[in-house]
């Protein structure tokens, strides 16, 4: 018989030494799907570390961004970035402080028609006037400056453009200034060498030096009524009494010759509507005396509290307020302290010139012989007298100039008459006689 135990010896020792040689094999197999296994979460690790990192950048730029963004918001509406044009630049020339409360210089000037698509601030001035006040006397003298009068601007060529055109201010960026011609050479600042660039020109600035350097006087503000203004403020005051010396007509209102109260259409329509010419623009000026007169007649006859509550604060706060370099306030305490000044004190002047040729037009000049003299007669009751030679004419008229000289006691009239005012639907107030 065959040896059992032998065989299962054999057997045994085969299977053993098969398994020994199975686990043999199968180990580096394990080994390399352990190190597969191990590579695939390390990949997923570093995949998962990038993406974290990715998300974060993302998140972190985004929190910059709106954190520069709401920054920028808040700065754009806490602070309001300043019109280069609107830089506060004190070029201009005003009243001495010793005699500050002696004498006062403002600038008072109408804008030109209303116009839907064009802004108050872009019109061109269809009035202008110098009003001197000598506090120390009570008195008033005002010097009238026809509209075409020659201004020899590289934007503008009559005083009138100013306000609509200034010229661009040569401007250096490292100083911060703005500079004279003298100050510039080959393009650049002569102080510090930077190239001169250009900003634009300020209306007011370039105003109120014209009246400085063409008058040789100071000026310590203006205040610019647009026509909408005039009528509104017309309007407020109840109208305005003129002794007119023709019958007109306005919209469907008859007024005959005389005394008549108008309202505010019909006060605008008087004052600045004219034949055209330089003729036609004095004529106009001779109406605008009595409007005005009227109206500053019933302004000073009012309490601070009716000024505040019915007709300037009223006026500043709507669509079309006057402009100016002073607050409603400040025009409140002016009215307040010339209410004692009687027309009888008060006397207009129109600029002494004449027309001129002039860059292929015809404008009006002064003749600066007489104007040396009216200045010196009326418009420096204290202080240095205005040397001819020093006014800045960019032209000159000949011959023996009228000034049309009038007291304004001689076209003043009572202020009594009334027009009722009505309100429409949209708030907007309007006129008719009573």
């Amino acid at each position: 018989m065959p040896n059992t135990n032998s065989r299962n010896t054999g057997h045994n020792r085969n299977s053993g030494s098969n398994r020994n040689a199975g686990n043999g094999r199968k180990q580096p197999a394990k080994a390399g799907a352990k190190t597969a296994a191990q590579k695939r979460k390390k990949n997923e690790k570093t995949k998962k570390t990038v993406l974290i990192v990715v998300l974060v950048t993302i998140i972190v730029a985004l929190l910059v961004f709106l954190i520069v963004g709401v920054v920028s918001v808040y700065k754009a509406i806490s602070t309001p970035e300043q019109d280069p044009g609107e830089v506060n630049l004190t070029q201009h020339t005003t009243t001495p402080e010793a005699d500050q409360d002696k004498v006062a210089y403002y600038i008072l000037g109408i804008l030109g028609a209303d116009e839907e698509d064009k802004p108050a601030e872009s019109k061109p001035t269809e009035a202008l006037s110098l009003l001197c006040w000598d506090k120390k006397q009570g008195a008033v003298n005002i010097l009238q400056l026809p509209m075409d009068t020659y201004y020899g601007g590289s934007t503008a060529k009559r005083i009138s453009d100013i306000w609509a055109s200034p010229a661009p201010l040569n401007w250096c960026e490292t100083c911060g200034k703005r500079l004279s011609d003298s100050e510039i050479a080959d393009g650049k600042h002569t102080v510090c060498g930077t190239k001169v660039t250009q900003k634009k020109g300020s209306s007011s600035q370039e105003l109120l030096r014209a009246f400085n350097e063409q008058l040789g006087l100071p000026v310590d503000g203006y205040f610019l009524i647009p026509q909408e203004a005039l009528v509104k403020l017309v309007n407020l005051l109840g109208g305005v009494d003129v002794n007119l010396e023709a019958a007109m007509t306005v919209g469907d209102v008859d007024y005959p010759a005389g005394v008549q109260t108008l309202d505010g259409e019909a006060a605008r329509y008087y004052a600045m509507n004219t034949s055209g010419g330089i003729n036609g623009d004095i004529d106009r000026m001779l109406k605008q005396r009595k409007v005005l007169l009227g109206v500053f007649q019933r302004l000073v006859r009012q309490t601070e509290s009716q000024l505040s509550n019915d007709t300037i604060g009223p006026l500043m706060n709507g669509s079309t307020p006057i402009l100016s370099d002073h607050t409603r306030q400040e025009m409140i305490e002016i009215l307040l302290a010339m209410k004692d000044i009687s027309p009888a004190s008060m006397t207009a002047y129109i600029l002494p010139g004449g027309s001129v040729k002039q860059d292929d037009g015809t404008y009006f000049a002064a003749n600066r012989a007489s104007l040396s003299a009216l200045l010196n007669e009326a418009f420096t009751p204290y202080g240095s007298k205005v040397q001819a030679d020093a006014l800045a004419l960019p032209a000159e008229s000949e011959g023996e100039p009228d000034t049309h000289k009038q007291v304004l006691s001689e076209i003043a009239v009572t202020q009594s008459g009334a027009v009722a005012t009505t309100t429409a639907d949209d708030g907007t107030s309007s006129t008719a006689a009573a």
